[in-house]
């Protein structure tokens, strides 16, 4: 899996920097196409073009939301999570 963290405005910034996490590799919105059947590749959403760019920067990375970084032993910290569930209250 490969990861980076962008700034609003989606440009990459230094690890060590808040930002929100992205996330690429072949776990990631796992679905099958028309032209590869027997592969699991990303996707996107189903017959929903506009939410699909919105949640890939353009080189394919998915935008989780959530705002974290890297701290100097290379552990995750996060500073804000998205939660999309009306069940859920933190």
């Amino acid at each position: 899996m490969e990861y980076k963290i962008i700034d609003p405005e989606g440009n990459e910034i230094p690890r060590d920097q808040q930002g929100e996490l992205c996330l690429k590799g072949p776990n990631i919105m796992l679905g099958t196409t028309p032209l590869t059947p027997d592969i699991l590749t990303m996707t996107g959403y189903l017959n929903n073009e506009t939410a699909t760019k919105e949640a890939f920067t353009a080189d394919g990375f998915l935008r989780t939301g959530d705002i974290g970084y890297f701290g100097e032993n290379e552990y995750l910290s996060f500073s804000f999570v998205m939660i999309n569930d009306p069940g859920i209250y933190i």
